[in-house]
C-alpha cells in the first residue's frame, strides 16, 4: 500500500497485490494540537516546605514524656540525660521496662554478673537499679524491716476519713484542760 497527499490528507493506494481499500469516509485529517505537543503535562505535586514540615512532626519527630517530680523530659529508649536524677532514674525504670525487660535484666545480674551489667549499661545505670530495686523491696517488707533500714514505714489511717476540724477541736480542749490544772 502507498500513501499519497491529496490537499493535506494522508489516503492510502492500494497496490496490485492489496484487498484492503481505504475509502475517503475514513481518513481522518490530522492537526497539531491531537499529537498532544501543545498540552500541558502533568506533573506530581512537590510538597512545599511547610507541608513537609507538618508531615515531620506527624510521622517522624519523637515526642518525649515528663517526668512529673522532676520536670525533665525522659527517652525511655536509653538512660536519662540527667544521669544524677533520682525521679528520672526512677521513671525509666517504672515505664520504660516491661516484665520481659526486668526479667532479662534480672537474668543477666545473676547468670552474668555485675560486671557485664557494667559493661553493657554502665556504672550509672547499674548503681541507679540497685538502688531502685532497694527501695521498691523495702517497700514490700515489714515495718520492722523498713525502720532499720532508715525508710519510713508506710502509714495508714485507720477509721476511714480523717476530719482536721474535729481533731483541732479535740486538741484545743486538751490544750486548756491542762492550762487550767497547771
Amino acid at each position: 500500500m502507498t500513501e499519497e497527499t491529496n490537499n493535506g490528507q494522508l489516503t492510502a493506494v492500494p497496490d496490485a497485490g492489496d484487498h484492503l481499500a481505504v475509502h475517503p469516509e475514513h481518513v481522518v485529517e490530522l492537526q497539531d494540537a491531537d499529537l498532544g505537543a501543545g498540552k500541558p503535562v502533568q506533573t506530581e505535586h512537590k510538597p512545599t516546605e511547610r507541608e513537609i514540615r507538618a508531615w515531620r512532626a506527624a510521622n517522624w519527630t519523637v515526642k518525649h514524656p515528663i517526668v512529673k517530680a522532676c520536670g525533665h523530659r525522659i527517652d525511655l529508649r536509653h538512660a536519662p540525660r540527667h544521669a544524677n536524677c533520682k525521679h528520672c532514674w526512677q521513671a525509666l525504670f517504672e515505664v520504660g521496662f516491661n516484665a520481659q525487660e526486668m526479667e532479662r535484666l534480672h537474668n543477666l545480674l545473676m547468670n552474668a554478673g555485675s560486671k557485664f551489667v557494667v559493661k553493657l549499661y554502665g556504672k550509672k545505670f547499674l548503681a541507679a537499679f540497685g538502688a531502685w530495686l532497694k527501695e521498691q523491696l523495702l517497700k514490700q517488707a515489714s515495718p520492722e524491716t523498713q525502720a532499720a533500714s532508715g525508710l519510713e514505714p508506710v502509714q495508714t489511717i485507720e477509721g476511714g476519713t480523717l476530719d482536721i476540724k474535729s481533731e483541732r477541736r479535740d486538741n484545743a480542749t486538751t490544750d486548756l484542760s491542762q492550762l487550767q490544772t497547771g
